[in-house]
């Protein structure tokens, strides 16, 4: 039996190989077997010596099958402990950088291979869908509804169940997978190993897209907070969870639910009404913190929800898309915590819907601090919606910074 190449083997995706030991037990005992066992014989098959031991020559060529699969186990082997070996000594030469990046390129691998493995799963639930709307339709018993065959997935659709153990599952599930898209993003924005020094050092970048149907507005804001990596952490996360408490108003009433499930996560539930311009704007979301425990950097990300089954999102709200994150890392001055910040927000751009919406926004953001939104009604709906990020962004920082201990503020020198 010829054995594979080390050229056609993958020396990362069949490492697992190495640690399966090879029962040498099971081997032993099956040739053991197989040559103790004699045919039955009698006095008449003994004096008919014509007859073949059919029954031997099968046990003698099972027994040889299994040595040569032992061996080309055994090759197949030293094989992958020779390509380890080899890529042990390549990295042993290389930079810490070169190390480094190695490893982030892995994991972008192994998360875009993830990633194609749930689209097709995804496809199949949505054909899945689209065959069981189509039954239903046609027999006429009732209207089509969104269905999910298997529970497991509604974090990937972004819909909460209204059982409590799926929901907390659903929840986590969800900030693990915005968590997993940070290093990628990271690397898009340029933001990977980028530290910035001095107050003046802010990279504040956006972009936005326009279709036939939405507007969506994506960036970054990248600077350092004169203040210790705890406390910059606490000011971000308590403005992430943050419940305006002036935002209602006889002419736009508000509704703001929090549910914090643990120290660490949060669920967000809005609901705001706009009777002088007939909107109603209803949100739900996740806020997640992680802590790496390579180094003590601090992730906290958000994501919006497409729907509820405990607590519907009516159908005539109108549907804003927003998820982000914020990444909080130490620097070699204690006192100075570099702060990583993303945004994408996707709004409908029917006429009448971003009409409503840009109304409301500015009736927010007027409320605020006594801010004022740059927004008249000559501007596209792209500059409107990149201007509302660039002032979130900014009262985030600001924000953080008013929340340090004053003394710190005065030591590091920031103003």
């Amino acid at each position: 039996m010829v054995t594979p190449s080390s050229d056609a083997l993958d020396d990362e995706g069949f490492d697992f190989l190495l640690d399966l030991p090879i029962d040498e037990f099971l081997f032993e005992s099956l040739e053991q077997q197989m040559g103790d066992e004699q045919p039955c014989t009698t006095s008449d098959e003994t004096s008919s010596s014509s007859s073949p031991p059919a029954k031997r020559k099968r046990q003698t060529k099972i027994v040889v099958e299994l040595r040569t699969l032992k061996d080309t186990c055994c090759a197949l082997q030293k094989q992958l402990e020779d390509l380890q070996q080899g890529r042990v000594l390549q990295m042993a030469g290389a930079s810490p950088s070169e190390a480094k990046w190695e490893q982030v390129a892995r994991r972008q691998q192994a998360s875009w291979r993830k990633t194609e493995r749930e689209n097709r799963e995804l496809r199949a639930v949505l054909q899945d869908q689209a065959h069981v709307k189509d039954e239903i339709e046609a027999l006429l018993v009732k209207r089509a509804r969104t269905l999910v065959n298997d529970d497991d997935d509604q974090w990937r659709l972004l819909t909460l169940s209204a059982n409590g153990a799926k929901r907390l599952q659903t929840i986590h599930a969800i900030g693990a997978g915005e968590l997993g898209r940070v290093e990628g993003e990271m690397i898009r924005w340029g933001l990977m190993d980028v530290h910035p020094t001095g107050d003046a050092a802010v990279d504040d970048r956006w972009q936005t897209q326009t279709s036939a149907s939405e507007v969506s507005c994506e960036g970054v804001h990248h600077t350092c907070l004169p203040g210790a990596m705890a406390d910059v952490v606490q000011a971000v996360w308590e403005f992430v969870r943050a419940v305006p408490s002036d935002a209602g108003t006889s002419d736009m009433p508000c509704q703001h639910h929090v549910f914090n499930l643990d120290n660490d996560t949060t669920y967000l539930r809005s609901f705001l009404s706009h009777t002088s311009h007939g909107l109603t704007l209803e949100s739900s979301a996740i806020c997640k913190r992680f802590v790496a425990a390579e180094d003590g950097t601090v992730t906290v990300v958000w994501r919006s929800l497409v729907d509820d089954e405990l607590m519907p999102i009516q159908k005539t709200s109108l549907a804003v898309k927003k998820r982000g994150w914020i990444v909080c890392t130490p620097s070699d001055d204690a006192n100075v915590t570099h702060l990583k910040i993303f945004m994408a927000t996707t709004v409908p751009v029917a006429a009448n819907q971003w009409h409503q919406y840009r109304q409301l926004i500015h009736s927010i953001y007027s409320r605020v601090d006594g801010r004022s939104l740059p927004v008249d009604v000559t501007m596209e709906p792209a500059a409107v919606l990149e201007a509302c990020s660039r002032m979130t962004t900014g009262m985030l920082d600001e924000s953080a910074r008013q929340e340090l201990p004053q003394s710190e503020v005065e030591t590091t020198g920031y103003k």
